[in-house]
């Protein structure tokens, strides 16, 4: 495998999990409709691990923990970079969420 194929690796699962906090967001309204409190619960807490712990990994705890998915992404572009980038999407996720998401399954549990 060459240095840019296990980058590619390494950064595959964040983005993975960027789309797919993403997809939870755009799904809120609807997974709110839902009967199942548990299933609203289990997708709200599902929606809040996708979208901030990649970032906060990569932005931050990366540098205390052996770094890890970090040590490919560095293979691409310069750690700091990449962390100051996670640490961007850190914010605007947290942002999206507060905006986005918690309001809608405030409303859902209040019912």
């Amino acid at each position: 495998m060459s240095e840019a194929q296990l980058g590619a690796f390494c950064l595959a699962g964040a983005v993975a999990t960027f789309c797919g906090g993403y997809a939870l967001v755009a799904l809120a309204g609807k997974i709110c409709c839902a009967k199942s409190k548990l299933l609203r619960a289990t997708l709200y807490y599902i929606t809040i691990a996708f979208l901030l712990l990649d970032p906060l990994y990569l932005s931050i705890l990366c540098g205390f923990f052996g770094g890890g998915d970090m040590n490919g992404i560095d293979l691409l572009c310069p750690e700091w970079a990449a962390r100051c980038l996670f640490g961007v999407l850190l914010i605007a996720n947290a942002l999206v969420f507060w905006k986005r998401v918690l309001p809608v399954y405030k409303k859902s549990f209040a019912e």
